[in-house]
């Protein structure tokens, strides 16, 4: 179990101002937070969605994952803004984002016109873009 205020500061970032003083703010002004989690599909977890409690106060301990969830759905710190990142493919509750874009990598026109643009020398060009070829999951970044 973990409290938000551990969430924040102990294992994500690290601010200038004092942590608790910073904590209050978002506490208070959450409309004027945006939270950026970042890699949804690395956590390896077994967490029941379903098992999360309806009502959840920021300052009690939960599973790392129920309170994500929380702040994701907007049940906690209501009003303030989140952006979650995952790969293509990583299933994510619908209960919990409102909106989901799918950015998608270079076409294979695109990979030539870019190599076009940033590589003037052909041979140069040529390689760049065999290497990217031999690698799509550099193209999909």
């Amino acid at each position: 179990s973990i409290c938000l205020k551990d969430l924040l500061f102990t294992f994500n970032c690290y601010p200038d101002q004092d942590p608790e003083e910073v904590f209050l703010f978002i506490l208070r002004f959450p409309h004027t937070v945006l939270f950026t989690f970042d890699g949804f599909d690395e956590i390896q977890s077994d967490f029941d969605q379903n098992s999360v409690p309806e009502v959840f106060s920021p300052f009690g301990c939960i599973h790392p994952l129920g309170l994500l969830m929380h702040l994701l759905s907007g049940k906690l710190l209501q009003g303030s803004k989140k952006v979650l990142t995952a790969r293509t493919g990583t299933e994510v509750s619908r209960k919990v984002i409102r909106k989901k874009v799918q950015l998608k990598g270079f076409s294979p026109d695109n990979l030539q016109k870019y190599t076009e643009v940033f590589f003037k020398d052909q041979a140069l060009q040529k390689l760049v873009l065999n290497c990217l070829e031999a690698n799509p999951s550099l193209c999909s970044l």
